[in-house]
């Protein structure tokens, strides 16, 4: 496998992964892919349940909105990381669909 991207600063990443066949959407912010899917584990606890079978699929990112001068709107379940303290304005920018429709 290659060797995941680190970024030289935090960005939004979009994650798709496949798990039991279903496919699985979701964005964070992190440092770098590896980092995006270690918050996505952590917040569902796959390793720890013995459940490795999900595969990443795709991965895309962003670089961090403000909120004052544009929104990111999609990019599936956001799940938290422990870099959202230091972005509030991001985290206000940052919709899924959920929360606009």
């Amino acid at each position: 496998m290659k060797k995941l991207p680190i970024f030289t600063e935090p960005r939004v990443v979009y994650l798709t992964l496949v798990k039991d066949d279903e496919i699985l959407h979701f964005q964070t912010i992190a440092h770098g892919v590896q980092e995006a899917i270690k918050n996505v584990d952590n917040h569902y606890g796959w390793t720890t349940k013995g459940d490795v079978d999900v595969t990443l699929n795709a991965w895309g990112t962003h670089t961090l909105p403000d909120a004052q001068s544009s929104i990111l709107i999609g990019g599936g379940e956001f799940i938290p990381s422990k870099r959202d303290k230091d972005h509030p304005d991001a985290l206000k920018a940052i919709k899924t669909w959920e929360e606009v429709s």
